[in-house]
């Protein structure tokens, strides 16, 4: 085991799998993949309850530094982030979805998602619950669902943490370990569209490479760590020269996905890549970075739920 590895493995990482139950109290129409819709209504909810100022848009905002809404929502670069390295900031979150195809449920059903918060972004949990349990009750998918329950998943363990009746939330464990077994092969499941770029281009199955793979990983993990906890060294040269041992055998076909975008009032296509990957010849450095893939999800527009993967153990 590498220094390294080890130190990945030792870590504790902030994060939390949250499990939020609904029920439908009206018919609810979802679309193929609801992780844009979800994430519209809880960014509508949260600004509504957070913004003091009830302006249109926070630029020039004097709160915007401590405003939760900004925290959560559109956190902003910082002293600790190279511009020039990175154009944009990630939300402390991802939304993760059960299941991919249109849906409509009726009145009395009941629906589950995931959330996964990372770093400081936990702190807000309370506010989080309060934001989608006051989103889906005002309207989602031209219906309205109540609150049941909200559960930390961790170890495919469920722990209760909060109820429609509850009066607080309560304790939950905010830090995750890295425990699964090293195995130099292992294979990868892709579960939604994986959007990685190089050159500005989305790459498909013939184009991606270990090195982009693991390139648009490792800048993750940096930035979740830079953005939302203590910023951490990444021997991006050590670790970009062990993929170039990697081997790769994939099964891959390009799924497009269609959201409608309310900020710019037009339908957006957002394809990636779907399916498995099969991985020989890793170190164990780059499998404990897929281990954390399982919960920051990487590539473009992952806080609607894209660039979600599992490690299928061999």
């Amino acid at each position: 085991m590498s220094k390294y590895s080890q130190y990945l493995k030792e870590r504790q990482w902030k994060a939390v799998r949250l499990r939020f139950q609904f029920q439908a109290r009206s018919s609810i129409r979802f679309p193929p993949f609801s992780g844009s819709m979800l994430r519209g209504v809880f960014g509508r909810a949260l600004r509504s309850v957070s913004c003091l100022t009830k302006a249109k848009d926070c630029k020039g905002c004097l709160l915007r530094t401590n405003c939760p809404y900004s925290r959560l929502f559109e956190p902003q670069l910082t002293d600790s982030i190279d511009s020039a390295k990175f154009s944009a900031v990630p939300p402390g979150y991802v939304f993760e979805p059960h299941s991919w195809g249109a849906e409509i449920l009726n009145p009395g059903d009941k629906f589950v998602f995931d959330m996964v918060l990372f770093g400081n972004a936990i702190d807000l949990i309370p506010l989080v619950i309060y934001s989608l349990q006051r989103g889906l009750d005002r309207g989602i998918g031209h219906g309205d669902a109540a609150l049941v329950a909200v559960y930390q998943l961790k170890d495919e363990e469920l722990k209760k943490i909060y109820t429609e009746e509850s009066e607080e939330v309560l304790e939950f464990d905010r830090t995750v370990s890295l425990k699964k077994t090293f195995n130099p092969s292992c294979a990868v499941r892709l579960l939604t569209p994986l959007r990685v770029q190089r050159d500005g281009k989305i790459l498909n199955s013939s184009e991606l490479t270990a090195n982009d793979f693991f390139s648009a990983l490792l800048r993750r993990i940096d930035l979740i760590c830079r953005t939302h906890d203590k910023p951490i060294e990444i021997p991006y040269d050590l670790l970009l020269e062990e993929t170039a041992k990697v081997k790769m055998a994939k099964s891959l076909e390009f799924r497009d996905w269609v959201r409608y975008s309310s900020r710019q009032k037009n339908k957006m296509n957002l394809p990636g890549l779907v399916g498995e990957i099969r991985f020989d010849d890793l170190s164990e450095s780059l499998f404990r970075c897929l281990e954390l893939a399982e919960f920051f999800h990487f590539g473009k527009n992952t806080a609607f739920g894209l660039g979600r993967i599992e490690i299928v153990e061999s």
